[in-house]
């Protein structure tokens, strides 16, 4: 029988201290992905590795083999691979409660997408409709790839607030296509301390040691989680509700936001959450969108995963038929953030605190981020990362 590809797509949004994770392989992985993806992107970047996690733990829900001991070490998972999908269920519910305060706009959503004649074995099924809520919504792939498509894209669409309208570009499927999984991330909040408009004016932003460009600048002093380690400080600006936040890291003269990319690890990011206290600080922070398109084949089999996308040897016959009858032939991955002085808006994206000391400076600390800088939202209750990125030139 000839093999017959399995696509995965994804999808991401942006969400928002010291933070304890509740699954640590998310993190470890998204860290991990940042890294392989960031030496393939030199300029802004804005990534949800929260939503491939997500995407490729329900293609897991039907590995076997082989297939299922890589994707078990690719996505940093620890002991039994079923117990990944009790995390992502657990996780799931306390996102879903952070999105209930009200003053952010959050929705996380799975769907897939089987050709009307695939028959999908039913413990798949039930994993991904009880874990992941996902529908099944089928659709024939076999002489309407186009309009399969189209459905696809709309239902992408809808619930990115149409962020992202166009996740499958033409042509991406076929009919040899059998399987789409998607994973959908929205976010809307407003910080907690918002930036006054008026105080926004235009500044030097230095991209490199020669080359500075005039971008908006935002301005505002509060009292801040901050931190300052050997050759970053880190800034935590919360959202409203603090059950979001986003963390910007931003290298120390003599630095370089190189450098501090590769020392990044779920031990450094603990080291900075230990270091967070309470300051009042003078804050000035660009405006900036930034939006990235990635196919994550070749990332996701550098990271450990290679058999998931080799044709007559992955064997997802968890989700229907024998080994070889499915593969992944892509994995498609499209997010975009923009922050302003009244918040942040992204699709495709928090913290813990930690108690403050008694200690106030009598002058405030600056957090001047007028060169390249890392950011990070995440969610204060579980630690997980939902979105991270660099900026590197805030008029791209």
């Amino acid at each position: 029988m000839k093999p017959i590809c399995l696509s995965c797509l994804f999808l991401v949004s942006t969400l928002a201290g010291p933070v304890m994770a509740s699954d640590p392989a998310v993190n470890t992985f998204t860290l991990d992905f940042y890294r392989h993806a960031g030496s393939t992107q030199p300029d802004n970047l804005v990534l949800s590795p929260y939503s491939i996690h997500t995407v490729m733990l329900m293609a897991m829900a039907g590995a076997e083999g082989e297939t299922l001991s890589e994707l078990t070490t690719g996505l940093r998972l620890v002991g039994d691979p079923a117990t990944a999908h009790e995390h992502a269920e657990r996780l799931r519910a306390a996102l879903q409660q952070s999105a209930k305060s009200g003053e952010i706009e959050m929705q996380i959503a799975q769907s897939l997408w089987p050709d009307d004649a695939l028959p999908l074995n039913d413990p798949f099924r039930e994993i991904l409709r009880t874990v992941y809520a996902a529908e099944a919504i089928p659709v024939n792939f076999r002489t309407d790839a186009a309009q399969a498509r189209n459905r696809i894209n709309a239902w992408v669409a809808t619930r990115t607030r149409d962020k992202i309208p166009h996740l499958l570009p033409e042509g991406s499927l076929n009919a040899m296509t059998r399987l789409v999984l998607v994973n959908a991330i929205y976010f809307k909040g407003r910080w907690a301390h918002a930036f006054p408009a008026e105080a926004t004016r235009s500044q030097p932003f230095h991209i490199d040691e020669t080359t500075a460009l005039e971008v908006p600048m935002m301005h505002q002093q509060q009292s801040f989680h901050y931190a300052d380690l050997d050759s970053f400080s880190a800034l935590a600006l919360p959202y409203r509700q603090d059950t979001m936040e986003m963390l910007v890291l931003l290298p120390s003269p003599g630095s370089s936001l190189h450098e501090l990319e590769a020392t990044l690890s779920p031990a450094r990011l603990a080291e900075v959450d230990q270091t967070l206290r309470r300051e009042t600080v003078r804050v000035a922070l660009p405006r900036f969108t930034a939006r990235t398109q990635l196919e994550c084949r070749t990332l996701l089999t550098e990271m450990g995963m290679p058999t998931s996308f080799q044709s007559g040897r992955a064997d997802f016959s968890g989700i229907s038929g024998q080994p070889g009858d499915l593969f992944i032939s892509e994995v498609v991955h499209e997010a975009m953030i923009e922050v302003t002085e009244e918040g942040t808006e992204a699709a495709a994206a928090t913290g813990a605190i930690m108690k403050a000391t008694a200690f106030r400076p009598e002058q405030p600390v600056s957090f001047i981020a007028d060169h390249p800088f890392l950011y990070l939202i995440r969610d204060r209750a579980t630690g997980v990362i939902l979105f991270i990125g660099r900026i590197t030139n805030p008029t791209l």
